[in-house]
């Protein structure tokens, strides 16, 4: 993910897809591990990246490519996943509401809590490669 301006004619034009020459040509600034890589197990390779328009598509939601794009290791990093939320278009009481639903005891109210955010990255991640793995669409 990046943040800047880009002329709507443009994405639209461009079917929303931005490379890495638009991020030059825009002078965006990227925003570190926020993206998604689809990976093998045991692999450091990469199979492809996945954008926020093109995860909706696949999984129907953004709210587990948020929570799996969440940083939740250092503190000084947390002040970054508004824009994390932002960058996935999701609003931040859906995704206290969604996590909170979906894992017991969670209880999550702020994108500071080191050790709710890293169960919501872990859940995240597990949800994701569960629903990659056993989904005939999305498997396809």
């Amino acid at each position: 993910m990046a943040k800047g301006n880009i002329p709507l004619d443009y994405l639209s034009k461009n079917d929303f897809y931005l490379n890495e020459k638009d991020v030059k040509k825009f002078n965006l600034t990227l925003i570190n591990e926020s993206g998604i890589s689809v990976k093998l197990p045991n692999s450091k390779y990469t199979i492809t990246k996945i954008s926020s328009n093109t995860f909706m598509k696949i999984y129907g939601s953004n709210l587990l490519g948020a929570g799996a794009s969440i940083y939740c290791n250092k503190g000084k990093d947390f002040s970054k996943n508004i824009e994390v939320l932002n960058g996935w278009s999701v609003q931040e009481n859906d995704f206290y509401n969604y996590f909170n639903q979906k894992i017991k005891n969670l209880s999550i109210n702020n994108l500071n809590d080191k050790e709710k955010l890293a169960q919501i990255k872990t859940f995240a991640n597990h949800q994701i490669s569960e629903l990659t793995l056993n989904s005939k669409k999305i498997a396809i």
